[in-house]
């Protein structure tokens, strides 16, 4: 009898297989995780991102829709939520699945999105005071995300002034695991202090009235008219150091977009500092001139018009490397400095509505 129990469960499982295929439209596991590696790991060229974007929403509709179940790769239904825009999600998977395997992914090849996400998750919590939240998802941050000094000093100038018992506490765990990881070199290590916490006696300066250091500056603008802090003068002046490749930076544009409509007559202007950089470009590395009339910088003028972004641009290349960045210790973005009409740093890294309230503060200060 056992032997026919047998033979009736092997002939019955291919079947068995065959439906479970037919309801999930033929689709397999391994054909799934293939389908995201091939869309989330392949380099997209960046005026594809919205069509890659939009067949992972597509993946994640059709996980869901047929119940595919992913076994151990299910953290992949978080890298497909950070694609399509919802951090938060992709963030809870990932700290779900990291906590149910004790940190350990069945793949690091997708360490850099898994990093990326969770840094953001990181300093979206430190932006929103949920100091408690960010101290869960710093661990995997600094450990999956390939440049762990990059966390911390994000973290670092997110955080600022504020000397609550909180906000040291985070910043000592990003300490200890700096200096913890082998993967730093003990002189980055030392920069990295140094650069954690200059911003925050910026910070600390600005919140009492004094100045933030923005080193003064001339530049040539993307149209090629020359421009400088000083011929700003006698307006309110918003530098801000961003990227078409950073995300909390085009987030927070329509804030900038919305203050400068609103204050451009009454004297208000933007100067953006783009931290693109040409292709070929490595960080570290001699910095690579923008082409004229180059890919780059039609990206650039194109993500500009999109937003509405009505100011002039500066961009030279390097990226992280590029003159104006270095020059002002600028380790994160977005950075902004808004500046009185005297020229002197009145506040950083304004978010959301206060841009415009602080705005309209120092306009209303008699030249």
């Amino acid at each position: 009898m056992p032997n026919l129990h047998r033979r009736i469960a092997s002939s019955l499982l291919p079947a068995l297989l065959a439906s479970v295929a037919a309801a999930q439209g033929g689709w397999t596991r391994e054909e799934a995780i293939a389908e995201l590696k091939a869309l989330a790991l392949t380099k997209t060229p960046m005026a594809e991102w919205k069509a890659r974007d939009a067949k992972i929403a597509a993946w994640q509709e059709r996980v869901a829709g047929t119940n595919l179940d992913l076994g151990d790769h299910r953290f992949l239904l978080g890298v497909a939520k950070y694609f399509t825009k919802d951090v938060d999600g992709a963030s809870a998977i990932l700290l779900a699945e990291l906590a149910a395997r004790d940190g350990a992914l069945p793949t690091q090849e997708f360490d850099m999105i898994v990093g990326r996400t969770l840094m953001n998750r990181v300093i979206t919590a430190v932006r929103n005071k949920d100091l408690a939240g960010a101290r869960t998802a710093l661990p995997a941050a600094m450990r999956l995300y390939p440049e762990p000094v990059m966390v911390a000093r994000a973290v670092a100038t997110t955080i600022g002034a504020d000397d609550s018992p909180e906000a040291v506490g985070l910043l000592d765990d990003a300490l200890g695991r700096l200096f913890a990881d082998a993967r730093v070199e003990p002189a980055a290590r030392i920069a990295a202090v140094k650069a954690m916490f200059t911003p925050r006696q910026a910070a600390a300066a600005a919140d009492k009235g004094g100045a933030a250091e923005l080193k003064p500056f001339t530049a040539t603008d993307m149209d090629g008219k020359p421009v400088s802090l000083a011929a700003m003068q006698g307006k309110v002046v918003l530098v801000d150091f961003w990227a078409t490749w950073c995300g909390p930076c085009l987030r927070e544009m329509p804030n900038v977009v919305a203050a400068h409509k609103k204050h451009a007559a009454d004297g208000f202007a933007v100067l953006g500092i783009s931290l693109d950089s040409e292709p070929g470009q490595e960080r570290g590395k001699p910095v690579i001139a923008p082409a004229k009339d180059g890919a780059m910088s039609a990206k650039i003028r194109a993500k500009a018009t999109e937003l509405g972004m009505d100011w002039p641009q500066v961009y030279e290349g390097g990226g992280w490397d590029t003159r104006l960045a270095k020059e002002n210790d600028i380790t994160s973005i977005p950075a902004t400095y808004l500046l009185d009409r005297k020229g002197v740093v009145r506040y950083r890294n304004l978010r959301g509505e206060e841009l415009g309230k602080r705005v309209a503060e120092l306009l209303a200060q008699k030249p």
